[in-house]
């Protein structure tokens, strides 16, 4: 037989509202968490003990394992410089076709370079046309082909 205060239900001092429960899951899955991950690092000082590594020394190798990655990410950013600078610069090239990221565009304009003749094409870059003016303008009317 269950001894309770006269003005409380035997329900509200057993169980607690759904919030307070959640709350304590958290606190528990936090708790546990934190325990865990105590244990993993005196688990990786053990075995660095074992090994005869002191503190001291696996903070040295942490900064040396540090240095060697600088500078290697230093190395990979000189050489795509490089490239960069062997590589002929963009301004130079005429680029006819358009940029990659519009595939709508890519078959009429294709299609309507195709139509012009190598002479107009030469006449157009020879008169100062860069060939994103050839992009942007219209082909004639009699020039295009049903879709």
């Amino acid at each position: 037989m269950c001894k309770c205060n006269p003005g409380t239900s035997f329900y509200s001092d057993q169980f607690v509202s759904s919030r307070m429960r959640k709350m304590e899951l958290t606190r528990m899955m936090k708790k546990i968490l934190m325990m865990w991950m105590k244990k993993k690092v005196v688990m990786r000082m053990k075995k660095q003990m074992r090994m005869g590594k002191s503190r001291m020394a696996t903070q040295r190798n942490d900064l040396q394992r540090r240095r060697r990655m600088k500078w290697i990410q230093r190395d990979r950013r000189q050489k795509m410089a490089l490239q960069l600078e062997s590589s002929p610069p963009v301004s130079s090239v005429p680029s006819i076709s358009p940029p990659p990221f519009q595939p709508v565009l890519a078959l009429p304009i294709s299609l309507w370079l195709h139509t012009i003749s190598d002479e107009e094409r030469l006449e157009m870059l020879s008169n100062g046309e860069d060939s994103s003016s050839l992009l942007t303008r219209r082909p004639n009317p009699s020039m295009t082909f049903p879709s």
